[in-house]
């Protein structure tokens, strides 16, 4: 690629900047009105490519702020340590997970990938990686003290001029273009690849759900089978988080979830391909209550267990649970229907 000066384009500019003066002692400014700005911003556009992740194209950065405010930790069936889990303290009765049970644990951030190296296995893919050519920086739009308007006639002939200087012909200029379009479409594909595996890999704990069914009770189960069966399973053997976690933590309460919708605020978040609530306690702090992502795995996405049931029995137990899409407690029969379990830290 052929490489010369911007000086023959700020001459140029000067030229017209002296043409403009009334006076040799004056210093006079080129202005580029709005119309004239957007054309030579379609310039820079067609003629140079991302190579950085742009602030508004990192969708979930935002979940930065999810942090939990104390840890605690949890044990397996066997009374093994397996691990410190979060917890959030919203100022309610408990002190709710800042995940659903059974997700998976993130990638510590050493292990991540960066924007950068997604970009260029995706430059890869495209069998672009090979191919370099320097980006085309098209010269700043003037500011001005002294209104003195340049045509855009005048402005972006000088503009063309100077890109195509840049090549030795046609051919390459022509090459130049069509490399350009590829990286714009590398650019966007590895926006798509870096958000899906950043949400999977490093926010997986926030935004991950995993199903159960209540007290792992099978479809078609019959009353008689369950005579020991609590009408409150939280902390019991039942109870897949104190199975699972041990000790302290537990299945929220129908009440437990109640307080969770009357005394916090439900923001509904939707970016990209996640949805869900941002939920902020009276304490300031918050926690994520997602209801869909990449991988719908369950068949009630937005129903989170409680710990009770109620008294009827239809081929299988019945229980309460919050649908988070209407914020009401309702009856939900999840024999054979997954939901999702929140957590509680009770200690």
């Amino acid at each position: 690629m052929k490489r010369t000066s911007i000086m023959a384009f700020v001459i140029g500019s000067m030229a017209l900047m002296t043409s403009c003066a009334n006076d040799d002692d004056m210093e006079v400014y080129i202005t580029v009105g709005t119309e004239y700005q957007q054309k030579v911003e379609e310039i820079r556009e067609k003629f140079s490519y991302p190579t950085q992740l742009a602030a508004e194209d990192n969708y979930y950065a935002d979940f930065d702020k999810f942090v939990p405010t104390g840890t605690a930790p949890a044990y397996n069936m066997q009374n093994e340590l397996i691990g410190e889990y979060g917890y959030v303290d919203l100022g309610l009765s408990v002190k709710w997970a800042n995940f659903n049970l059974g997700v998976k644990d993130p990638l510590p951030d050493s292990k991540l990938k960066s924007f950068d190296d997604i970009y260029k296995e995706v430059q890869h893919d495209m069998y672009i990686a090979n191919v370099t050519y320097n980006k085309i920086i098209l010269p700043e739009v003037p500011k001005s003290t002294v209104p003195c308007v340049v045509s855009y006639e005048e402005y972006c002939k000088g503009s063309y001029d100077y890109i195509r200087s840049q090549f030795a012909d046609n051919e390459e200029y022509e090459k130049f273009s069509i490399y350009c379009d590829q990286m714009k479409k590398a650019y966007k594909k590895a926006v798509e690849e870096y958000n899906s595996y950043i949400l999977d890999n490093k926010y997986s704990l926030i935004v991950g759900r995993y199903y159960y069914n209540w007290a792992e009770i099978g479809t078609y189960a019959w009353q008689e089978d369950y005579k020991n069966l609590p009408m409150n399973i939280a902390g019991t053997e039942y109870d897949n988080v104190t199975k699972n976690l041990g000790k302290n933590w537990r299945m929220p309460t129908k009440a437990e979830l109640q307080e969770l919708v009357d005394k916090c605020k439900w923001q509904r978040y939707e970016k990209a391909n996640l949805k869900g609530y941002i939920v902020t306690g009276p304490s300031g702090k918050s926690i994520f209550v997602c209801d869909h992502s990449q991988a719908l795995l369950n068949d009630y996405p937005y129903i989170y267990l409680s710990s009770e049931r109620t008294s009827k029995w239809n081929k299988g137990v019945e229980v309460y649970a919050l649908n988070i899409n209407t914020l009401k407690i309702v009856n939900n029969h999840p024999s054979g229907r997954y939901a999702t379990i929140r957590p509680v830290y009770v200690k």
